[in-house]
């Protein structure tokens, strides 16, 4: 992607020559193709975001690497884009559409998903733990900017690499001291699993995804269970969704 006319890494955001082969993550350009219902590349949110590639694709939404011309900063954007329901042609307009009688569950979803911006919002100064950057509302949906990191999930990364428990364990040290910090605040996260921890470059970890999240004195609407991850506490109750 073209910003000022240096040419960025539409995956990965580096710098390069040209958008043909990136030396840096190994992503072919010239076999980039938007597939629907992902925005185009090039796409520019709330008049400073210009859309890179998707980069991870969930069943509530999409992220995207994004550079923030205000801040000129590469930056990672997650859309709210709940894949069962909601549906989008860009060849038309970047707006999502959903039915009507899906309309009261899409708004439900969209007030949880802003809901894991502001609890991000709030632990800026927490080590080990993503930093949300701003948040806002187009395209008849929602969505999250947050710090970009070069990194693959910890489940993608012990697939890779042979490492020992007790290594494991000190790379989970700044998450689990972010997690006490949280519920010494009140908010219980409620979905840790490898996919929504990321193993940044030098091998520091940071916990994602706060669309589970919860206040531990408040009652929830809906809960998010997570197949083979989530506490039995969270299990046994009607007024669940089950994720992935």
């Amino acid at each position: 992607m073209d910003i000022s006319g240096i040419f960025f890494c539409s995956r990965c955001m580096r710098p390069m020559e040209d958008e043909e082969v990136c030396p840096y993550c190994g992503y072919d350009h010239r076999k980039e193709q938007n597939k629907n219902p992902a925005l185009e590349r090039g796409t520019l949110l709330h008049d400073r975001y210009q859309l890179g590639s998707m980069i991870g694709a969930g069943g509530f939404g999409m992220t995207y690497a994004a550079y923030d011309e205000v801040l000129q900063t590469p930056v990672a954007v997650k859309e709210f884009f709940p894949a069962d329901y909601a549906r989008r042609d860009t060849e038309e307009s970047d707006e999502v559409f959903v039915t009507e009688e899906k309309r009261g569950l899409f708004r439900i979803g969209m007030e949880h998903f802003l809901r894991e911006a502001r609890v991000l919002g709030m632990m800026k100064n927490i080590r080990g733990v993503v930093t949300v950057q701003d948040y806002f509302e187009e395209n008849e949906t929602a969505y999250i900017v947050m710090e970009f990191i070069q990194g693959v999930t910890l489940g993608e990364y012990v697939k890779k690499k042979q490492i020992k428990p007790a290594e494991l364990f000190e790379m989970l040290k700044d998450p689990i001291d972010a997690l006490i910090l949280l519920h010494k605040q009140g908010v219980l996260h409620r979905d840790i699993t490898p996919s929504n921890l990321l193993v940044s470059a030098d091998g520091s970890v940071k916990l994602i995804d706060f669309g589970s999240a919860a206040w531990m004195d408040r009652e929830q609407s809906m809960i998010v269970v997570t197949k083979r991850y989530a506490p039995p506490e969270q299990y046994g109750t009607s007024n669940q969704a089950m994720g992935p």
